[in-house]
């Protein structure tokens, strides 16, 4: 089995309280068959230094510098590395805040390779504040139809929820002949990673599961000065997944459709005007029927798509009165 080889993509920006922890994870994996292709994305706090120490210890690391430009254009960069190799049979996306568990690689390896797929997909932890918190896991292995796999990047499913960052690439493993050509889409929609499995599930034939928490997550707290930005970038991130996902089935297509309009009532709820939404009634209204939109985004899309001005009144009152009572800053 070891003589698949991979390669991990390791985005590096000013993470240098992190990288030494997630690097130590990455060099103690079972698996040995790997190269870790770490870009430095223009950091200023030590992180490039710390790669290079690595790098002169072990030789699958290949440190990579570029001025800062964003996670897309890094993975991007790796990528094309990737693909000029020849000899990679599979990519993996770590990103260098986060940890592995030592099967990691193993597991997905030999998953992949027993059941012929072209995406494996592990469980994680989300690491909080010094804490661990499990996230769902299944208790058994289970082959993911496309419909699968777009209900986990959503959250979505029979299965119910699937807690947490469904869309995040680090969870998966690629085959590479299958992500051939595809790349990251700009940093600006906020959600690139969501991006990109779409544009996977377009193409792969077959997806895995495997029920194990191997991946490590660090929640880092982050400031809320630009919310609203967040909230609006994740707004368009999700239409342009929705106008990726048009070859889908009917009900693939309204589960992308129905975490972008969730995007959009936030977006309302934040005091910013959304244009041009209106086109999206008739598909929200099968969405609503089918039981995949909750009633109470339904009737708060309809209401704005009839009474903007109306709704946006009633949004920002409530905005004013909120500040005013100091439940937020």
């Amino acid at each position: 089995m070891n003589s698949l080889k991979v390669a991990i993509v390791l985005p590096v920006y000013n993470v240098a309280s992190y990288l030494r922890e997630c690097l130590d994870s990455i060099l103690a994996q079972e698996y040995k068959n790997f190269i870790v292709i770490a870009v430095n994305d223009g950091s200023t706090d030590g992180s490039r230094e710390i790669l290079e120490l690595y790098a002169k210890k072990d030789s699958r690391i290949i440190v990579l510098d570029q001025e800062n430009s964003g996670i897309s254009s890094v993975r991007n960069r790796a990528l094309e590395l990737i693909e000029a190799m020849k000899d990679i049979d599979y990519v993996s996306f770590i990103d260098s805040d986060d940890t592995v568990d030592v099967r990691f690689l193993s597991r997905h390896i030999s998953v992949l390779k027993s059941e012929n797929a072209d995406v494996s997909v592990c469980g994680y932890t989300q690491c909080e504040m010094g804490t661990r918190k499990k996230a769902k896991v299944f208790n058994h292995k289970k082959i993911l139809s496309r419909k699968d796999f777009v209900n986990i990047i959503y959250r979505f499913s029979d299965w119910k929820r699937v807690h947490g960052d469904g869309g995040m690439v680090w969870k998966q493993v690629y085959r590479t002949s299958t992500i051939q050509g595809l790349r990251f889409i700009d940093d600006k929609f906020f959600v690139e990673d969501e991006l990109y499995n779409i544009q996977v599930a377009k193409i792969a034939q077959k997806f895995v599961y495997i029920p194990e928490n191997l991946y490590f997550y660090r929640s880092v707290p982050t400031s809320l000065t630009n919310q609203d930005t967040f909230l609006i970038k994740l707004m368009n991130g999700r239409r342009k997944c929705y106008e990726l996902c048009q070859e889908f089935p009917l009900e693939q297509q309204l589960t992308i459709l129905s975490a972008f309009i969730e995007a959009v009532i936030l977006v309302l709820k934040a005091g910013h005007h959304v244009v041009d939404i209106k086109k999206y009634e008739k598909e929200c209204q099968i969405a609503y029927k089918a039981g995949m939109l909750r009633g109470k985004t339904y009737r708060r899309f309809l209401s704005y798509c009839h009474f903007p001005r109306l709704i946006m009144l009633i949004f920002k009152v409530k905005i004013f009165f909120r500040k005013n009572m100091g439940l937020y800053d």
